[in-house]
């Protein structure tokens, strides 16, 4: 993965990598990626130190999918249209299943041709 810029409904955002160390949204705060609103920027982590997994890369996508819905979910107006915190436009689990989920939607959407 490298840094780039991404167009996620009509607004450039960019994608960064940084160490947690460096990032003090990251620092200390137990989360491997996040996404701030205000700068339009998603920030993944880097390996950690203690970090046990193999195949990090493929963690990485899914930290990055899952920072993409928040991304387009707050540029469509949903995540400003929940009624509260934790509503389902913001809500960790309903964006996990998706950034999981969204490879294998996909590939049943390609197998019948209808992407």
């Amino acid at each position: 993965m490298q840094d780039c810029k991404v167009n996620i409904l009509g607004t450039e955002w960019e994608i960064v990598q940084r160490d947690e160390k460096a990032d003090v949204n990251l620092d200390g705060k137990f989360r491997d990626g996040y996404t701030d609103f205000s700068t339009h920027t998603i920030v993944i982590c880097n390996k950690k130190d203690d970090c046990e997994l193999k195949d990090y890369e493929g963690y990485k996508n899914t930290i990055l999918r899952h920072e993409l819905i928040h991304a387009f979910l707050y540029e469509s107006g949903l995540d400003a249209s929940s009624s509260t915190c934790g509503a389902w436009a913001t809500n960790e689990e309903m964006t996990d299943w998706f950034a999981i989920q969204s490879p294998k939607i996909f590939k049943v959407f390609m197998e019948l041709g209808l992407l």
